[in-house]
């Protein structure tokens, strides 16, 4: 069973009545209830808003540190989001590097898969203009092993991985709550507000 911290005040901390709920409490050793569990973030939010402060100023920030803290950490998992999507983004279409006429363009899945096409209507070309049928017909054969075995099955898991950022990018409160729930509990960092100098 576990135990949740009522918090008074910003200083004071006493015991409150254990819950039912089968998350992980763990006392932050400051003001906010942390758990791992579905809410993670909303839980400390919600205990900083129903406890009693002193005085209006005490309370104003107080609830303005956790939900400091609570937005500290959907920004961080965003960035890395961010980042991860971006990355995606360039195997997929391909970048260019560097500026100026000193620049490479390094080419995507895509530029791959239209060059695997482009191929494929040279070769009908060249067969229209009576070339050796043998001959193309190896070339075509190896086309078709690559577009089959190695570009359809990337652009595949390409369109599954870009289903599974949309969700993620619409929502990253929900996506940092969700992954809070399911970590490890050795490697939690409670949602604490920044001690303020």
């Amino acid at each position: 069973m576990a135990t949740a911290t009522r918090v008074t005040g910003p200083e004071d901390t006493a015991p409150a009545t254990s819950t039912e709920d089968t998350a992980r409490y763990r006392d932050t050793g400051g003001t906010i209830v942390n758990n791992i569990g579905p809410g993670t973030l909303d839980n400390p939010r919600i205990a900083a808003r129903e406890a009693q402060y002193g005085n209006r100023q005490a309370e104003i920030e107080a609830v303005m540190a956790i939900d400091q803290a609570a937005f500290d950490r959907v920004r961080e998992l965003e960035a890395f989001m961010i980042g991860r999507a971006e990355n995606f983004i360039a195997d997929v279409m391909g970048t260019t590097e560097g500026v100026g006429h000193r620049h490479a363009r390094r080419p995507g899945l895509i530029d791959k898969t239209e060059e695997i096409v482009t191929n494929l209507n040279d070769l009908v070309t060249e067969l229209e203009r009576g070339g050796s049928a043998s001959d193309l017909a190896e070339r075509f054969v190896a086309l078709q092993n690559e577009a089959r075995h190695t570009a359809m099955p990337k652009l595949s898991r390409a369109m599954r991985e870009a289903d599974s950022h949309i969700p993620k990018m619409q929502d990253p409160y929900a996506e940092v709550q969700r992954l809070i729930a399911v970590m490890p509990f050795s490697s939690f960092r409670p949602i604490t507000p920044a001690k303020r100098r």
